[in-house]
């Protein structure tokens, strides 16, 4: 059964439409582990890492910018 997204356009690649605070959350979190386990502050890492891992997954999605000489875009 197909979901019926009106912000889903039918022409873009499944994966732009993805959790985006979902990845930013277990990357930071992976991160921020590490970064804790190095400086020997384990609680410290895993905080900043939630704390950054959120605010980067929650930042839009830059758009493509065309360039001057580029006719992807438009019909021949």
């Amino acid at each position: 059964m197909e979901e019926n997204n009106p912000k889903k356009k039918k022409d873009e690649p499944e994966h732009e439409h993805g959790n985006r605070q979902a990845l930013g959350l277990s990357l930071g979190l992976c991160f921020g582990v590490a970064f804790g386990a190095a400086l020997d502050n384990l609680a410290l890492g895993i905080a900043l890492g939630l704390a950054l891992g959120l605010c980067f997954g929650s930042c839009p999605p830059r758009k493509k910018q065309r360039k001057p000489g580029d006719d992807s875009g438009q019909a021949p």
